[in-house]
């Protein structure tokens, strides 16, 4: 499990020669920091291409590779996205990268059944069954649980 703030990581630019360093340094730090991803090495390999292409100059940032990269990068950095979150930009502001919450990912959930909503003024995990397994949300949608046999760990909160 790793863990990430919900929140910007870049903002005001889609220029490659912004976002591509920017990005590589947020990767670097869940895989130095935070990570527990079975394809790490993979990932800091192919990272560690990205800066050598970045380093040999050329033209770079105009190229379709760095457009590659940069696909990469959003790709792969969306992979280590919290529960019922994502990796791109925000949804009212297409130059503002980050990690959010998927509000439709999580209605559709809740709809589902996969996500009990819950009141968080209330002692809610009282009543669930010691076996539960699964993720709760408050009824304001600003905190999701994840439970484990009846025992709650909060994975992310938007304050």
């Amino acid at each position: 499990m790793t863990d990430i703030s919900i929140g910007s990581v870049s903002t005001d630019t889609l220029r490659p020669e912004d976002l591509i360093p920017r990005f590589l340094a947020v990767l670097d730090d869940i895989l130095v920091n935070r990570c527990t991803h079975p394809d790490r090495d993979e990932i800091d390999d192919a990272a560690g291409e990205v800066i050598q292409r970045i380093d040999d100059g050329s033209g770079y940032f105009a190229s379709d590779r760095a457009a590659d990269d940069l696909d990469w990068l959003i790709e792969t950095l969306g992979e280590f996205a919290p529960p019922y979150c994502y990796f791109g930009t925000h949804i009212g502001d297409g130059a503002d990268f980050g990690f959010w919450v998927n509000w439709n990912a999580i209605d559709d959930a809740i709809k589902a059944g996969e996500i009990i909503m819950c009141n968080p003024s209330q002692d809610w995990t009282a009543s669930l069954s010691s076996n539960y397994n699964g993720y709760v949300i408050e009824d304001t949608h600003d905190r999701l649980w994840s439970v484990a046999d009846g025992v709650a760990s909060e994975v992310w909160a938007v304050v």
